[in-house]
């Protein structure tokens, strides 16, 4: 009936359409209806905004003469083991969700893993490292927000896009994409790489965490 739905332009012009978008695919099942409320809405423009400032930010740490390969596999700082592992799981994760069209858990999975584990703790720990003339974190910084873009794509499309262009620039797409759209999404690492590394480095990162805080 009149006056219980919302104008999505209106919406757009307010929260963004990223927002709008994101927030259509969060916290829903199939079949069933949802609200759209403002908190909603005001909560993924926030993740919007914490995409763009983190990768900004990571971006603006890169120079011209960093090597951005990525350490062999078991080699690097703990940190930079923890978070390719747990990257890696996520990806797999997501990938496995989008196949089942289960697209609320796997927006959930992809935004909790950049807030609450790359942006809140991997960020942080790496920005020290960095500052005091250690840049083997760069390499592992890029990597993972080019996949987390990537990941996120599907249900961000502009501001990843955004982001990504700003990346590719400065570090080409290796199979020579000219866009995010059209660049190849992440896949799942074997199950061999999914095993016992994440859990050894999950084990000692949170062992070091521990005694830092003893």
């Amino acid at each position: 009936s009149k006056g219980n739905v919302v104008d999505p332009l209106t919406i757009s012009e307010k929260y963004g359409t990223d927002a709008l978008r994101f927030a259509l695919l969060s916290g829903t099942s199939p079949g069933n209806d949802q609200r759209i409320t403002d908190d909603r809405l005001e909560a993924s423009r926030n993740f919007a905004n914490k995409l763009w400032n983190a990768s900004r930010f990571v971006l603006q740490m890169v120079e011209p003469d960093d090597d951005l390969a990525l350490p062999e596999p078991g080699a690097g700082a703990i940190e930079d083991r923890w978070i390719l592992s747990r990257l890696d799981t996520v990806t797999e994760d997501v990938d496995r969700l989008l196949r089942a069209f289960e697209l609320s858990e796997a927006v959930r999975q992809a935004r909790d893993f950049f807030w609450d584990e790359f942006a809140d703790w991997y960020i942080e720990l790496a920005k020290v490292r960095v500052r005091s003339g250690d840049r083997t974190a760069i390499p592992v910084l890029v990597h993972t927000i080019d996949t987390i873009l990537r990941l996120l794509h599907p249900f961000m499309p502009f501001v990843t896009e955004e982001i990504w262009q700003r990346l590719n620039a400065m570090r080409p797409d290796p199979d020579g994409a000219i866009a995010l759209m059209v660049a190849a999404y992440p896949q799942p690492a074997s199950p061999e790489a999914l095993a016992q590394p994440k859990d050894t480095a999950g084990r000692m990162m949170a062992t070091s965490i521990a005694t830092g805080a003893a």
